[in-house]
């Protein structure tokens, strides 16, 4: 069985948000992140309270509620422009090159115009299905993309039976 297929921007950026928001570092940086700006917004809230402004410290302590509850929005506005920036700098040899894998009895072949290379079945870790994009994941922590657009499902599922690994389903990740 042989696909091909090309990755584009948006696949790189489905995964960055994937790979950002299952990071255990990267949840707790926004947490901290959300506490303080919490506080600062209470702490000058308090502020126009204490020098008897009481329109001022409404605004802040309102401010202060919003920050609460859609810090996690504006934090996902963010990191997703960061890493737009990051893939249109870094990642413009990657985008757009045809490859093709065929998946053989000793394991699966990669094909691009730079050279060829054989995928052992023993060294996928682990699969995940994303909203538009499959995720192979290596036991060296190297994740190969599949795009759905040009990936046919059967595809998939047969290179998970070869590789004796479940397809994990994330479709509908929240962010956080």
């Amino acid at each position: 069985m042989e696909v091909s297929y090309s990755l584009s921007a948006d696949d790189f950026l489905d995964f960055q948000m994937y790979s950002s928001g299952k990071s255990d570092e990267g949840r707790r940086r926004r947490n901290v992140h959300r506490w303080i700006m919490v506080a600062i917004a209470a702490g000058f809230g308090l502020l126009q309270l204490k020098s008897g402004s009481l329109p001022g410290a409404i605004t802040f302590f309102c401010f202060t509620v919003l920050c609460f509850f859609f810090h996690s929005k504006y934090s996902a506005w963010r990191y997703r422009r960061h890493y737009r920036r990051s893939i249109a700098e870094n990642y413009q040899g990657r985008i757009g090159i045809e490859s093709t894998m065929r998946l053989q009895e000793d394991g699966a072949v990669s094909i691009t115009d730079e050279g060829e290379g054989l995928l052992k079945y023993a060294a996928v870790k682990e699969m995940v299905e994303l909203d538009a994009t499959y995720l192979l994941i290596l036991g060296s922590d190297v994740t190969l993309l599949f795009p759905k657009r040009q990936v046919s499902d059967e595809f998939v599922r047969e290179l998970a039976q070869r590789a004796e690994v479940e397809i994990r389903d994330e479709c509908g990740m929240k962010w956080a």
